[in-house]
């Protein structure tokens, strides 16, 4: 394909209003795998106009697919700065679905994705929560973990039924998410995980999942415990740096 022919198909299934026109162009733009596509599309991902960020991102989902996507690593970043960043819905679905089609070949690679997916999994526009639910169970046995991570500790909604989705994770046979879901639901100081706080805090985070520490050390002050902020000052004297949950703890006279 000549420089001249893959210009005309972008610019195509930017101004074209149909999807299947759209698309026609988009397809044929998937079969060109080079460098020069790849930097077409991902230049399209930073332009001003949302049209050539959507198309963008839909050439980079399925680019050199037949051939098994060659240019996912170069493509993952650009994606979840979309999704990080831009406000156009249609520019997020887009985005999403892409990072979905490389789930499929790459899911060990594209693990990382989960969190930010799942922390649109609220959003605003329905095509978005679509997409979310087409693109999430390509990336496997992670999506637990990653999910309890996204609705517990990157959303700050609190709803009944996202505490029971965490809930529902409570006790999974994988670590991970069980301790995922524990924080989340701490995060929101809810009392059928306080037992667990409290014995973590007690234990000095033994078995612990350790990225999930400051969640709970910081979640824990709100459940205004006694016994709770009692294991803080004994994680304090062992040489913890828990100075500002004990300070919350005092300041709202738990004693």
């Amino acid at each position: 394909m000549t420089a001249t022919q893959r210009e005309r198909l972008f610019r195509e299934a930017v101004v074209l209003r149909g999807d299947a026109a759209r698309f026609k162009r988009i397809t044929q733009l998937h079969t060109d795998a080079t460098r020069a596509t790849l930097g077409l599309a991902v230049k399209a991902c930073r332009s001003d106009d949302p049209r050539e960020r959507r198309a963008g991102a839909d050439v980079l989902g399925q680019l050199g697919s037949v051939d098994g996507m060659r240019f996912w690593r170069e493509s993952f970043p650009v994606l979840v700065r979309l999704l990080r960043k831009d406000e156009e819905p249609r520019v997020v679905q887009a985005a999403v679905i892409a990072l979905g089609h490389l789930a499929r070949q790459h899911r060990a690679g594209m693990s990382r994705a989960v969190g930010t997916l799942c922390a649109l999994v609220n959003h605003r526009d329905v095509q978005v929560r679509h997409a979310l639910a087409y693109a999430l169970p390509n990336f496997g046995k992670g999506v637990r973990n990653w999910a309890c991570f996204g609705l517990g500790t990157l959303v700050t909604l609190d709803t009944p039924s996202l505490r029971e989705a965490l809930w529902n994770r409570v006790g999974d046979r994988h670590l991970d998410t069980h301790w995922e879901a524990v924080a989340g639901l701490a995060k929101r100081h809810d009392s059928r995980v306080r037992r667990r706080v409290l014995d973590a805090l007690r234990s000095g985070m033994n078995g612990v999942l350790d990225n999930v520490w400051s969640t709970i050390i910081e979640a824990a002050p709100g459940y205004r415990d006694a016994e709770i902020c009692d294991a803080l000052r004994h994680l304090a004297d062992r040489g913890w740096e828990v100075s500002r949950a004990v300070a919350q703890c005092e300041a709202a006279d738990v004693e």
